[in-house]
């Protein structure tokens, strides 16, 4: 189950990486006073949804190893 959670969010962080560049380029091009302004707060919600979704990646990555830790019977990395 970890494994296909871990690959929702790497599908989900590869859209949010191509949407973040798909803004960059925008934010790239001569300024426009109707457009830049929300673009640059499009950048910065993506941006965050990108590391929302690597603490989550990373959280998934923990748990899958305290389930091997388990099934092996051993403690985990912190000595629980």
């Amino acid at each position: 189950m970890a494994k296909e959670h871990a690959d929702v969010l790497r599908q989900a962080l590869e859209q949010m990486i191509s949407t973040r560049r798909t803004l960059a380029t925008e934010l790239a091009k001569p300024p426009n006073r109707h457009t830049i302004p929300q673009a640059r707060l499009q950048f910065i919600e993506v941006q965050q949804v990108i590391e929302a979704i690597e603490r989550a990646m990373e959280h998934e990555d923990r748990e899958s190893q305290e389930s091997v830790y388990e099934a092996l019977g051993q403690p985990d990395d912190d000595g629980d």
